[in-house]
């Protein structure tokens, strides 16, 4: 009997961790649910018979009573808003995800609160040119020589030269944002020399990105500025804390929001992904960018703008650009769809999704010695071209990457002045006066030179 009161301990553990999220946030919000909802019950003098099952009347009241709470104190850039609809979300993981006996659906629950606040949701900006280069100037800084010092305000004594937990981060971010993962993917990101070009090339691997799938990642050792000659030893870094980019930190009082003053990184640790936007708003306070809170807030730049900021500049720049500086032949075809969803890795359209899914249940269907129908040709695709011993990911990859770089690295010579002289925290107008009008060559039989596109 205790054999198998073991057994079942240690499988109720794994299940757990395999919901539990890449840092167990899913898991942290399961546990809270379930204690507001028990909570809840002994205030009203409920007993656990009365509470379990909950109903879908008990889970509307919740839902209804938490988005009557939010929207009077009216906090957040929502007003509140949304907290009813994430607190829904929260009870329908908690039915899916672990199993606990909820009625999660149904027109009474959905009817509770709203799906999505009135009104135009914020969104992240695409990262001005000025980031991308100050960050890469941070993680290039040389050893600090001495500390912060230890009088005056937090916000003072941070500002100085990098330290090196704060260029470490830097560091973590630059590599980050030139593969343009997620900040949850970032978490995960396992980085390795790449066994082809292991002097110009990094590889990266995310276990489980957001829709569920692995991902392979392949960044070039070189940004806007030029090659990154820290990345060996920062890989060597990353292995000593744990293997992960981002482990945890210490320091006195007031590292949490000034990350210059933090003193050094825990081994074995990870932060939640709520720590990695304040991180990276804290490096950009810094010199040589030093932009204030107002600054940040006016640049709409957030802790999803890495994700999708390559991407977004290679549509702006588009298939046969004519900006104001020579191109060479390998760079004048431009970006088209297919380069724009390598760089921002966008794998899957939502056909492709569930022809993945499709995919995978065949697979194992055909294991069992089942026969089903094949699956359609954009998850046969993605199956056949990513992962060890393929090369399509990789090549594609690497290679608009890399012209993405070149164009970019163009422009700021062309562009004659320091980065730092770009139109301040408006992405827009940087990114115009960098690369010029941005039209494209208005005929389609003007010669561009082909699309002969390179690694260069």
């Amino acid at each position: 009997m205790g054999g198998m009161v073991q057994l079942r301990e240690t499988l109720i553990h794994q299940a757990l961790l395999a919901k539990a999220g890449p840092e167990g946030a899913r898991l942290l919000d399961a546990a809270r649910t379930l204690a507001f909802i028990n909570g809840y019950a002994e205030s009203k003098g409920w007993s656990a018979d009365d509470t379990w099952p909950l109903s879908r009347l008990c889970a509307a009241s919740l839902i209804a009573g938490e988005h009557s709470r939010a929207t009077a104190a009216a906090t957040g850039s929502r007003g509140g808003q949304t907290v009813g609809g994430r607190f829904r979300q929260s009870l329908a993981s908690l039915a899916s995800n672990f199993g606990c006996p909820i009625e999660a659906g149904g027109a009474l629950v959905e009817g509770a609160a709203p799906k999505a606040a009135p009104g135009r949701a914020k969104q992240a900006a695409t990262l001005p040119p000025q980031v991308y280069c100050h960050l890469e100037e941070l993680a290039s800084a040389p050893d600090p020589t001495e500390p912060p010092p230890k009088k005056g305000k937090p916000a003072e004594r941070a500002f100085g030269p990098v330290q090196k937990v704060a260029r470490y981060y830097a560091r973590a971010f630059v590599t980050a944002g030139y593969a343009s993962v997620r900040f949850n993917e970032a978490l995960q990101l396992e980085l390795v020399l790449d066994s082809v070009e292991p002097d110009d090339v990094i590889r990266g691997y995310v276990r489980k990105t957001k829709d569920g799938s692995p991902l392979d990642v392949f960044i070039p050792t070189k940004g806007f500025l030029g090659p990154f000659p820290w990345y060996r030893r920062h890989l060597a870094d990353v292995q000593a804390y744990g293997g992960t980019m981002f482990p945890d930190f210490e320091g006195p009082r007031g590292c949490r929001t000034h990350i210059n003053l933090a003193t050094d990184l825990k081994a074995g640790t990870l932060l939640e992904s709520g720590d990695l936007a304040k991180i990276f708003h804290s490096l950009l306070t810094l010199p040589p960018l030093a932009w204030s809170k107002a600054e940040i807030a006016r640049s709409g730049v957030r802790g999803h703008s890495p994700h999708g900021s390559l991407s977004d500049l290679a549509r702006t720049i588009g298939p046969r650009p004519n900006p104001p500086f020579e191109l060479p032949s390998s760079l004048r075809a431009g970006f088209d769809k297919n380069d724009w969803n390598e760089i921002g890795l966008w794998l899957r359209s939502k056909r492709d999704k569930a022809e993945a899914e499709e995919n995978r249940r065949v697979h194992l269907g055909n294991k069992a010695g089942r026969t089903d129908a094949a699956a359609g040709p954009g998850a046969m695709v993605l199956l056949y071209t990513s992962g060890d011993g393929r090369l399509g990911a990789r090549t594609r990859q690497l290679d608009a990457r890399r012209r993405l770089v070149r164009y970019v690295r163009l422009a700021l010579a062309a562009y004659g002045r320091h980065w730092s002289e770009l139109p301040a925290t408006d992405n827009l107008a940087a990114w115009t006066a960098l690369l010029g009008s941005l039209r494209d060559v208005e005929s389609d039989d003007e010669s561009d030179g082909g699309d002969q596109r390179s690694e260069a």
